[in-house]
């Protein structure tokens, strides 16, 4: 669920901002609703982990989404566009993802939880960072969308990588709604 926030708050976001919708971008949000629908039968007990691990970072990285969407629209120049959105959000986004894996794991594996931090803060940063300032310099384009797929492919690749991390069993089910959200990222583009 985390994973598919990125792309489902940033079209939903587009509509509040007052832009122009397309169609391929509300099939987009339709296809995450679907993946987010199939691995809806969890094990008995894992209630509170959804709610530590996917909703609650979730919910705060939507927040951070739309204000990513309002400084992009304000900014006056790429080099303001980029020093604000790596200066404000990007620290917000990593300490979302660090809170609420340490809250996830109450401390009991700091060897898993530092490696998967460390993933994170990679993965996020580099294609925030590239996506961020493509942006900047060109609205439109295919190098702005191609980078804006790397940056939306990173929240899932993240998302998989710290399951790995963590031990938690991926079976069939959350591998198809995965690879549903991958698929969402790239048609939202």
């Amino acid at each position: 669920m985390a994973a598919s926030q990125p792309v489902l708050v940033s079209v939903l976001s587009l509509g509040v901002l007052g832009e122009h919708l397309l169609m391929k971008q509300w099939f987009a949000v339709a296809l995450i609703t679907v993946a987010l629908l199939v691995p809806a039968k969890f094990e008995k007990g894992k209630h509170s982990d959804i709610l530590n691990f996917a909703l609650v970072p979730a919910l705060l990285l939507s927040i951070v989404i739309v204000i990513d969407r309002w400084i992009l629209v304000n900014s006056l120049s790429p080099l303001e566009f980029f020093v604000l959105d790596k200066a404000i959000l990007f620290p917000v986004v990593v300490l979302t993802l660090v809170l609420s894996g340490q809250h996830q794991l109450k401390w009991t594996a700091p060897a898993k939880l530092k490696s998967s931090t460390w993933f994170w803060i990679c993965s996020l940063g580099l294609t925030w960072g590239l996506a961020s300032y493509t942006y900047g310099v060109s609205l439109a384009g295919e190098k702005t969308a191609l980078v804006t797929m790397i940056r939306n492919l990173a929240f899932p690749a993240a998302a998989l990588e710290s399951a790995l991390l963590f031990g938690e069993q991926l079976n069939k089910s959350r591998i198809l709604s995965l690879v549903l959200v991958d698929s969402a990222c790239a048609i939202a583009i």
